[in-house]
């Protein structure tokens, strides 16, 4: 029996919560799944599931095991990693959770730009709002927006979250532009359902938050289709400067209520602490950090404008 390779089965079957997608993942037959996982029970002399028609629950001593064979699986890919960073250009596969509320503006800049640059790195980007347990369901990195949960995890932040009011010149021309968070009432606000805040925009006043309610008769579910609603002239949205930078600084955008707006959490790339130690990882995690420079240099020139009371410069 290669035991390796059963434990690698039994960790999948574990994550997967059954034979069949276990065998889809492994590229394996069902029935080969299942004879791996009775291989090592027959080895270890114990029972690691409990099988039922409709479900698969670990005993004890799969729990007990599924934790050892995780560790046993990330070492074995530890080192592979290791040796073929040895040799030659960044190779292997990256297993990526994005909260899609900024997926859909990373896939078009900078991981088509990584894809393209790094061949040979395998990505699987997975889209989802839930904070994952990395290790458990085998991620190698997540990009997480917002205020960063305490975790055993490794982090780096790769921007601060600033909040922005913004509308089109059009749409501010005919309908005037807000003066006070409480303004909002009377316009069009476009919701991005998939921001953590949705229609309760946190805003400051006098160093004190508060929570506004907004209205308005549309909401979607992406930050980036939210801002070319409001490029169209729908209303105004509240989003994070690095959806929207580009566009203020080619003027189709502009932004409102800027004394009202807040920072909230940061971008922030999280990983375990045993997977940095590969060149596929460090290139991507290089290349984010190259693409949030724009964002930073655009909020260092509001500032400067700010302090100085002078318009902003492109």
């Amino acid at each position: 029996m290669d035991r390796l390779k059963a434990i690698e089965v039994f960790v999948a079957v574990a994550q997967a919560g059954g034979f069949a997608p276990a065998a889809i993942k492994l590229g394996l037959s069902t029935s080969s799944v299942s004879r791996h996982v009775s291989n090592l029970e027959d080895s270890l002399g114990v029972q690691l599931l409990h099988r039922s028609t409709r479900h698969l629950r670990l005993t004890p001593e799969g729990q007990d095991v599924l934790q050892h064979g995780q560790n046993i699986m990330c070492h074995v890919e530890r080192m592979t990693r290791q040796q073929h960073d040895r040799h030659g250009a960044p190779r292997g596969k990256l297993r990526i959770t994005i909260a899609r509320f900024m997926s859909s503006i990373l896939m078009r800049t900078m991981i088509a730009e990584f894809s393209r640059t790094y061949p040979e790195v395998e990505l699987e980007i997975v889209l989802i709002d839930r904070v994952a347990n990395l290790i458990e369901e085998g991620f190698d990195l997540a990009i997480r927006v917002g205020p960063l949960r305490d975790s055993s995890m490794k982090s780096r932040k790769l921007l601060d979250l600033q909040l922005g009011v913004i509308a089109s010149p059009d749409y501010l021309e005919r309908h005037g532009a807000p003066q006070t968070p409480a303004d909002l009432a009377r316009h069009n606000c476009v919701v991005d359902t998939a921001a953590p805040y949705a229609d309760r925009w946190p805003m400051q006043s006098d160093g004190m938050r508060f929570a506004q309610a907004i209205g308005g008769n549309l909401s979607v579910n992406n930050g980036a289709a939210a801002r070319d609603l409001v490029i169209g002239g729908a209303g105004l949205c509240y989003l994070p400067e690095y959806v929207y930078f580009d566009h203020v600084e080619e003027g189709r955008l502009t932004t409102v209520l800027d004394a009202y707006t807040v920072e909230y959490g940061g971008i922030f790339v999280v990983y375990p602490p045993s997977r940095h130690d590969n060149a596929a990882m460090r290139c991507f995690i290089e290349l984010l950090v190259e693409h949030t420079k724009p964002a930073k240099r655009y909020r260092e020139r509001r500032r400067t404008a700010a302090q100085n009371k002078l318009p902003i410069l492109v």
